[in-house]
């Protein structure tokens, strides 16, 4: 019985997303056959890659904790060099 517990705990999880729009999942479509996957394959891929990601709350939290950046001269004089060189 342990084992089917152990088993269980490690099965993948169904995620099941309602009322999909018409337009939406037809792009989803379109999108997993122009890459050579199924549909529930591309989805899956994209939502690994989604959580991959930093959340705006993360980033911004994460970015706060850097120690700021000090130049040897202003930004704008930077910015103001390089847009008169082109």
């Amino acid at each position: 019985m342990l084992c089917a517990c152990v088993h269980a705990v490690r099965m993948s999880k169904m995620l099941q997303v309602r009322n999909v729009p018409e337009k939406v999942h037809r792009r989803l479509k379109d999108l997993a056959a122009q890459s050579g996957k199924t549909l529930s394959a591309y989805v899956l891929e994209e939502l690994e890659r989604l959580t991959e990601q930093p959340t705006i709350e993360e980033w911004l939290e994460r970015t706060r904790r850097q120690p700021p950046v000090k130049l040897s001269r202003p930004a704008a004089e930077w910015v103001r060099e390089d847009r008169d060189s082109h």
